[in-house]
């Protein structure tokens, strides 16, 4: 097996994913891989996606048709982004930034994002609109009371490549924070991705979680965690914390490396028609696919 390497990027750059990536194999920074992918790299919402529908996968990234975000995933950025600015805060200063802050950001956030979702869904953009409006407040400061106060964050909104498996494949990540929860002990980091979820992860799902996988593999910490962030009647913050193992880190390459054969040979299958990815409410592209409405347009 090739010689897995990793590079942080420090500080915002200005560059395109893409040119970034060209960049760094012409620095001899990465390797290039033998297989090759529409960007040059996966990301491990590329192997997600890949795995949950191929056909998707193939809309996306080979025809390059690109559907608009949908609303649940415009809250998620927009507090993530509420997140980021309270936590680089507390890294810079060891302070908790001020509430009002945190609440700007997000609010910013959504109100631009929220311009870019065309499907509401049954409910309507009113009522919809309003019920993240209402939560949003209520995430930000439960986290900015409860949580941040026992946080140590050494890493906020880390980029990171890394080529991975036998056939080298260069992957693209973002770890929301690597949390210093135990200073000067052994294993006394933790890798943390936030999720803004419907219902919490289980114990099973964050021990299994190959995006954890690999954010616990290229930091080195063994110990990972998801705070979620449960859109319940009252919404509430739960944390579930699990470990990686060297087995762990095999099993994320293996899953690579099929992913990168497969969409190396062209084979798209398409994911259940009964299960939940495959409705309108939760594929951009179930309209298109199916043959029961409008089709994207390529980028530019």
């Amino acid at each position: 097996m090739p010689e897995e390497r990793t590079v942080f990027i420090e500080g915002i750059d200005s560059l395109e994913e893409d040119e970034e990536f060209q960049k760094l194999v012409n620095e001899a920074e990465l390797e290039e891989s033998a297989l090759q992918f529409p960007r040059g790299y996966l990301s491990i919402s590329q192997v997600n996606m890949f795995i949950r529908c191929g056909l998707q996968y193939e809309m996306r990234y080979i025809k390059d048709m690109i559907s608009p975000p949908g609303v649940t995933l415009v809250e998620g950025s927009s507090i993530h982004k509420a997140l980021e600015v309270g936590l680089r805060e507390k890294m810079d200063t060891g302070k908790v930034a001020p509430a009002s802050v945190m609440e700007d950001a997000w609010y910013g956030a959504w109100k631009e994002k929220k311009k870019e979702v065309e499907d509401w869904g049954e409910e309507g953009e009113t009522q919809i609109a309003s019920a993240i409006e209402k939560r949003g407040p209520v995430f930000i400061n439960d986290y900015r009371n409860i949580n941040m106060p026992l946080i140590n964050p050494v890493g906020v909104e880390q980029r990171f490549w890394t080529t991975i498996g036998k056939h080298n494949i260069p992957a693209l990540g973002y770890i929301d924070l690597l949390d210093e929860d135990k200073p000067g002990q052994l294993n006394g980091r933790v890798v943390v991705d936030h999720k803004v979820v419907k219902s919490s992860k289980s114990q099973g799902e964050t021990d299994s979680d190959p995006q954890l996988t690999l954010y616990s593999k290229v930091s080195q910490t063994n110990r990972v965690r998801f705070d979620c962030f449960v859109k319940t009647k009252t919404p509430k913050i739960k944390t579930i914390e699990s470990t990686r193992t060297k087995k762990d880190y095999l099993w994320l390459s293996q899953i690579f490396d099929r992913v990168g054969e497969a969409i190396n040979l062209g084979v798209f299958l398409p994911a259940d028609p009964t299960g939940w990815g495959c409705t309108p409410k939760f594929c951009g592209y179930y309209r298109v696919c199916r043959g029961k409405g409008k089709t994207y347009g390529k980028s530019a």
